[in-house]
């Protein structure tokens, strides 16, 4: 990436690459993780059917049209074929299986779906065939949801492009046009994200020095796939929310810390679960570094352009100490490290595509641009894409999944490996997961005293040894570890349970205040529960 002389301009990393090592996709998921349909017989009570479903703590989400069955949800990571053989054993049931998945199989039909190598690489671009990031048997399984929200904070983005605009971001507290700020956000009309160089709410792209880099990294993440027309974005489906801060300044395209931080606080305002952010240069900045790590978010971060080893230079947002941050590298066609990208064995986590990327550019057309910061929103549009398949994942889950599914290729990041959606998409569950419960109610005031349970169980046949913490986020975004970490054995279908005491403090600001349960340990186990605490 260029650099401004001034501490806090940014210019944009226009420059990333991919890397891929295939190993033969996963089977296909067969059922719905957490999912069962039950039906009581006839002659069973409302009441013995409530005290059946509460045993196994179930939860009915619906009964079928036209059927007596119900969904039913399980607890969190509980087994699911398990729960349904018990339930079969019980005389008031007459049956209980799993939410079985079928599939129509297939590719998007955008026409220029061919040329897009870093989602499905078939050689046609010159380069190594599978040296991509699994997309289309992803798709097999999730292809996106437009209930995801990715904020791709850039130099705008042209929202009325024939490939994006159904996948444009909509605030449903708004209303177009009315002049009042309708949610109270402090942001007046803010219906598809905001600019926050020229303060409105038209976050478009009006600058030709800025490449339309904005309008290409939103294709990337969420271009609208099986419309027909041109390209497709990892999240086929996804609701992209333009934020733009990038302006022409010379022949440079640049934004300055104040708008970035702006932005990355309207980010944690609105509260975006994940954000692009293909951008860079400049030294260290700890007001930036606050913002980051206020957001609570996924932060997914271009590693920079300038060939450098982030380990011996940092490059900034990318090496911030955020455990929310992900810091993306480029690779190419043929997986190996694009000659331009930053890496880094210790700060840079994952690599994916980022030479001669096509996508959307401005004109209602398509172009193909180089550099990390395509990188990054490949992984950006992969979170999406998880994310949309289960809801349920933390921030830290999402990049814990992105970083252990990767290709193993040998490159010099911190998982020697390149973006494989379908690997992470399909990712066995944590063998140890922690459930975090609120004894008590969960709206409180200054002064009041709460009680939590914190179980961990080992799912597995074998002892694990684990390390767990609780942690506390406050409004302003500060972290406060409760408890832990403490590590230790847990024996094969152990259940450890503790209860925690804490007062509030009687000055505490109002808002919602994050209670984050972990488990984990350096191999296969990672699971997060969270209970949230509103103060009033």
């Amino acid at each position: 990436m260029l650099r401004q002389g001034t501490r806090f301009l940014f210019t944009v990393a226009v420059a990333l690459s991919a890397t891929a090592v295939f190993a033969a996709p996963p089977a296909r998921p067969v059922f719905v993780p957490g999912d069962l349909i039950v039906q009581f017989k006839a002659e069973v009570t409302q009441q013995a059917r409530r005290s059946v479903l509460r045993s196994l703590r179930l939860r009915t989400t619906a009964e079928l049209l036209g059927t007596r069955a119900l969904h039913v949800k399980l607890p969190k990571r509980a087994n699911t074929l398990r729960i349904a053989a018990a339930l079969r054993q019980r005389a008031e049931i007459e049956y209980a299986e799993p939410n079985y998945y079928r599939y129509l199989d297939g590719v998007p039909n955008d026409p220029r779906f061919g040329e897009m190598y870093g989602l499905d690489n078939t050689g046609q671009t010159g380069g190594t065939p599978d040296a991509d990031i699994d997309a289309p048997e992803a798709w097999d399984t999730a292809f996106g949801s437009t209930s995801v929200v990715v904020a791709d904070l850039d130099s705008g983005m042209e929202m009325t492009h024939a490939d994006l605009a159904a996948n444009l971001y909509t605030n449903p507290g708004e209303t177009a046009g009315n002049g009042i700020d309708d949610d109270g956000n402090g942001f007046v009309d803010d219906v598809h994200g905001w600019d926050f160089r020229d303060d409105d709410n038209d976050p478009s792209d009006p600058s030709l020095v800025c490449a339309s880099h904005g309008t290409h990294t939103a294709g990337t993440i969420g271009a609208v796939g099986n419309n027909g027309i041109g390209v497709t974005g990892v999240a086929q489906r996804v609701s992209i929310m333009p934020l733009r801060a990038f302006y022409a300044s010379l022949i440079f395209c640049t934004a300055q810390d104040s708008d970035l931080i702006d932005a990355i606080g309207y980010m944690a305002l609105m509260r975006v679960p994940i954000s692009n952010n293909s951008w860079g240069g400049g030294p260290f900045s700890q007001a930036m570094q606050d913002a980051i790590g206020r957001t609570r978010m996924l932060f997914v971060t271009s590693a920079g352009n300038s060939s450098s080893n982030n380990d011996a230079a940092p490059a900034y947002p990318a090496s911030y100490p955020l455990e929310n941050i992900l810091a993306v590298a480029a690779t190419d066609n043929k997986d190996a490290l694009a000659s331009f990208s930053n890496f880094g064995v210790n700060s840079v986590d994952v690599a994916a595509p980022g030479v001669n990327i096509l996508s959307t550019i401005k004109g209602n057309t398509y172009g193909q641009l180089s550099g990390t910061s395509m990188s990054s929103p490949h992984v950006a549009g992969a979170a999406a894409v998880l994310l949309g398949d289960d809801p349920t994942l933390t921030p830290h889950e999402l990049r814990y999944r992105l970083m252990k599914g990767t290709d193993a290729k040998s490159l010099p990041v911190v998982t020697r490996g390149r973006l494989n959606l379908d690997n992470s998409l399909h990712l066995p569950p944590s063998p140890v997961t922690i459930e975090v419960i609120a004894l008590g109610p969960t709206l409180i005031r200054p002064g009041d005293t709460v009680r939590i349970q914190v179980t961990a169980t080992n799912h597995s046949p074998t002892t694990q040894t684990v390390t767990g913490t609780l942690r506390l986020w406050t409004p302003g975004g500060k972290e406060i570890v409760f408890a832990g970490p403490v590590t230790g054995p847990l024996a094969a279908g152990e259940v450890k349970t503790f209860t925690l005491e804490k007062t509030a403090p009687g000055v505490a600001p109002v808002g919602d205040y994050q209670v984050i349960g972990r488990v984990e340990n350096a191999v296969d186990v990672f699971d997060e529960d969270v209970v949230v605490y509103d103060v009033f």
